[in-house]
């Protein structure tokens, strides 16, 4: 106890409230005043005093000390303008209603012109492929018509050569300065057959 007694009166106590003490001697303090009531009894008391003294003794500022404290502080213009703020007068006004007359109608014609937009463009959107099957369709015909004219006109070609042919001979076959050689089938071909006709005059074939 009596160390205990020596502790208290020692001036680390009054350091601890003041806050002088390193980190490592304020954490001292607190273990002893964790582990004995009267450290924290006394603590208390030293705490208790230091703030009746200063209350004792406390010196009230002037005015003018205020006054500059607060301005370089920054509170003179914030009070300033509350002050503008509050002499301001408030209007207060009641929230205007506006009644839309009729807004339910004009919301259901709106709702049918756009169902009637739609299905028309659905309506359009069909047409549209109905007339470019057509198209395909044509093109197609087109194409085969084309076909048809180019073979029409190859079998035209052909009886066209075939028919002058058939004039070639039947005019040397009349005239005296062809003479027609028929000549007959080789061992290769026994069965083939095959007319010459040769000029007498200029000895062609």
């Amino acid at each position: 106890m009596e160390n205990l007694k020596a502790y208290i009166e020692s001036g680390v106590l009054e350091l601890y409230v003041l806050g002088d003490l390193s980190s490592e001697e304020t954490l001292q303090v607190e273990e002893m005043a964790a582990r004995y009531p009267e450290v924290r009894a006394e603590i208390d008391a030293i705490e208790q005093a230091m703030e009746q003294y200063a209350m004792q003794n406390a010196v009230e500022p002037s005015a003018d000390v205020e006054t500059r404290l607060f301005e370089k502080l920054g509170f003179s213009d914030l009070e300033e303008q509350e002050e503008v703020v509050s002499n301001q007068p408030v209007y207060t006004e009641e929230p205007k209603i506006i009644r839309l007359d009729g807004s339910d109608g004009k919301v259901r014609t709106l709702r049918y012109a756009l169902v009637a937009c739609v299905a028309l463009l659905v309506m359009s959107v069909a047409a549209l492929f109905i007339t470019y099957n057509k198209l395909n369709d044509a093109h197609s015909q087109i194409a085969s018509l084309n076909l048809d004219k180019q073979k029409f006109a190859g079998v035209v070609s052909k009886l066209e050569y075939d028919n002058k042919g058939l004039n070639n001979m039947a005019e040397m076959a009349d005239s005296k300065e062809w003479a027609t050689i028929r000549m007959q089938g080789q061992a290769i071909s026994p069965k083939s057959k095959m007319n010459v006709y040769w000029n007498k005059k200029d000895k062609s074939v």
